[in-house]
């Protein structure tokens, strides 16, 4: 009776995430899809379809460039944010459109820092044998970071469908204060809540949902031995204390961005 409990358990287990990750690579695939559809031209109907800032005629203005108050403000250069990690300053107001959303989504998902994570991440598992069934060599390591890459994947794409729904901002919403304990008090508190589109506070349900959800779903094809919810909710804590790092980055990167950059006046 226990082995065939057991087997019902880790069948059920492996249905949920499945779920999770059937719906993760649609979406995925979409996002490239989507785009590329709707820059398609027709015949007879490219005027239609090309976005203003995209399209060869000359503006009546006189002007050909784009005026940037009538940009997505996500569509905007913004110099203190990582590349990889939009933030927006505590003032700013959350306001998104699904298309908005669609671009934040396609952006982390195609950054370098979701290829480099896993890598190094891999690498590291790599040199402590761990998981020890997955062995050495280059199959290993590949199959480590691999996992790390799926599960970046599949967490960014629960994030981005949760946070659509219940219309969180999933940036990273920067400090005004000066004093850098407030700061990184502020980078660990805007963790853990986040503003949706009225600019309430709120908690963050898409970032636990997408990092416990993805570690229970990866965890789907990791030996036996780890194949537990224990092993589950451990990486998806890991993933919770990674992005405490990144917002304590992503709070003071303009500081940081300064001292890369210095020019002598």
């Amino acid at each position: 009776m226990k082995a065939t409990d057991a087997r019902r358990a880790l069948s059920g287990t492996g249905t949920l995430s499945w779920a999770l990750i059937l719906p993760s690579v649609t979406l995925w695939v979409l996002s490239l899809a989507v785009p590329a559809l709707a820059q398609s031209d027709p015949a007879g109907s490219a005027a239609d379809t090309i976005p203003p800032e995209y399209n060869a005629e000359p503006q009546l203005q006189g002007d050909n460039t784009p005026n940037p108050e009538d940009q997505s403000p996500i569509l905007k250069a913004d110099e203190n944010s990582i590349p990889s990690k939009p933030s927006i300053p505590l003032s700013e107001p959350s306001r998104l459109t699904f298309g908005d959303r669609l671009t934040l989504y396609r952006r982390s998902i195609f950054s370098p820092e979701i290829i480099v994570g896993p890598a190094v991440g891999g690498a590291l598992s790599q040199l402590r044998n761990d998981p020890p069934e997955w062995r050495q060599g280059a199959a290993g390591y590949g199959r480590r970071a691999g996992s790390g890459l799926a599960r970046n994947i599949i967490a960014r794409t629960i994030s981005f469908g949760f946070a659509a729904a219940d219309g969180e901002d999933p940036r990273y919403i920067r400090s005004e204060e000066s004093e850098t304990w407030a700061r990184v008090r502020h980078a660990i508190v805007w963790t853990f809540v986040t503003r949706n589109q009225s600019g309430t506070r709120m908690p963050a349900f898409s970032r636990w949902v997408g990092a416990y959800g993805a570690a229970f779903a990866v965890n789907n094809w990791y030996p036996s031995r780890e194949n537990n919810s224990n092993h589950a909710l451990k990486m998806g804590t890991s993933s919770i204390a990674s992005s405490v790092a990144f917002h304590i980055l992503s709070e003071f990167w303009p500081n940081l961005r300064k001292t890369i950059h210095f020019k002598p006046q």
